[in-house]
């Protein structure tokens, strides 16, 4: 069973894949602003950002 803190890196490298796909669809500056906002993120934030991305 993994734990909470796991959960959220396996979160966090989901919403980070997610970002750098649209970075190749032309959002360089957008996919930047955002790999730092999902990299300085708690658990809290993660989540957050994971509804706006469409992943929970």
């Amino acid at each position: 069973m993994k734990n909470n803190g796991q959960n959220s890196e396996d979160l966090r490298r989901k919403l980070l894949d997610d970002v750098y796909a649209g970075a190749f669809a032309g959002g360089m500056p957008v996919m930047l602003m955002e790999e730092d906002e999902i990299r300085k993120a708690d658990d809290e934030e993660l989540e957050k950002i994971a509804k706006r991305h469409g992943l929970k």
